[in-house]
């Protein structure tokens, strides 16, 4: 058993090593996870504001935009009912399918501005994007945990200028109207880095964790970013061996290390 354990502790040893020298990298994409998820709802509340506005319907867009609040109260009580057995890679495969038919409807929106078609496709658009994005961003928060949990962070902040965008999208849609939101259809070629960036962090998660459920490092961030690779690789291998993982104070740990 204490084998297992030092095995698995290299292994997590190593993944922090990786993103040690990689984490320009790694958050990079995480920034960019955290955009495209959150960027298409912004873009078609834009659309959907224009184009209640050219049809006065100014009072039904501001109830609207109240009760598609709830959308991801729906999303997460579904997730944690019917997706909480499925890998992260096929919930994010399903995030990326959804997303991609709400960019589908609201062209369809575009291409047809009339309060018969256009206010429909473009509503239902809003609430399958608002509904996938809460999806993905539960599972990409539930993801974190199992790699570096400072990208949290980066996550948060690229959601949040996802948020600045709808502002631009929205002055956009004030000074050329609906008409020329067709461009922003570009956003849907996003989730192929979307899908891929996860695949990226799945891959070396994988890579470095050769033993799943056995053990898990219970220590402060700064505590393990000094063990590294190399010191494993300098024989502390059988330092390692000696710690008591349960101890929670990260000062007993360093000393039981490095005796």
């Amino acid at each position: 058993m204490t084998e297992q354990l030092a095995n698995l502790s290299v292994a997590y040893l190593l993944q922090l090593d990786h993103y040690n020298r990689h984490e320009l990298g790694w958050n990079l994409r995480m920034l960019l996870v955290g955009f495209i998820n959150n960027v298409g709802f912004g873009v078609m509340l834009a659309y959907l504001q224009q184009l209640s506005s050219d049809h006065d319907r100014n009072l039904q867009f501001t109830q609207f935009v109240v009760a598609v609040q709830a959308m991801p109260i729906l999303a997460r009580m579904y997730n944690a009912h019917y997706l909480i057995t499925t890998p992260h890679d096929l919930r994010l495969f399903y995030v990326c399918t959804l997303q991609i038919l709400a960019y589908c409807i609201l062209a369809f929106a575009i291409f047809h501005p009339n309060e018969t078609l256009g206010l429909p496709c473009a509503s239902f658009a809003v609430l399958v994007f608002q509904f996938a994005r809460a999806i993905g961003e539960a599972t990409i928060v539930g993801y974190i945990k199992a790699i570096p949990q400072e990208l949290v962070c980066t996550f948060g902040t690229g959601a949040g200028m996802a948020d600045c965008f709808q502002s631009f999208a929205t002055l956009y849609a004030l000074n050329y109207g609906t008409a020329g939101m067709d461009y922003f259809l570009l956003l849907a070629f996003l989730q192929l880095p979307y899908f891929f960036f996860f695949q990226y962090f799945e891959h070396v998660r994988l890579t470095h964790r050769q033993h799943k459920n056995i053990f898990k490092l219970n220590v402060q961030s700064e505590v393990e970013r000094k063990f590294t690779a190399s010191d494993v690789v300098k024989g502390k291998l059988g330092n390692l061996n000696r710690i008591n993982f349960e101890q929670k104070d990260p000062d007993k740990l360093m000393d039981a290390a490095m005796q």
